[in-house]
């Protein structure tokens, strides 16, 4: 599978924070995602748009990590949004 960017590209260009470890194992899963959401059509296209969007999906999933502090989700309700750990 490839993956939309590099750590050098989100570090130097995007001035992202995570550390090069955290980044690597976002990437395929953030790659993953965006080929999922073009329905493979960005395996074709090389610009400079698709690494920022793979640094954005990065970034929120960095910090969706971060906000669950190593707990794991037990239940989700929507109604009155509720989540349990």
């Amino acid at each position: 599978m490839k993956v939309y960017g590099d750590y050098a590209f989100y570090k130097d260009t995007y001035k992202g924070e995570l550390s090069e470890e955290k980044f690597n194992r976002l990437a395929i899963q953030a790659s993953q995602y965006i080929r999922y959401a073009t329905m493979e059509r960005s395996d074709s296209y090389e610009g400079d748009e698709l690494k920022y969007a793979v640094c954005e999906v990065i970034d929120i999933y960095g910090k969706f990590e971060s906000n669950m502090d190593g707990r794991i989700v037990q239940s989700e309700n929507n109604d009155g949004y509720s989540i349990t750990y």
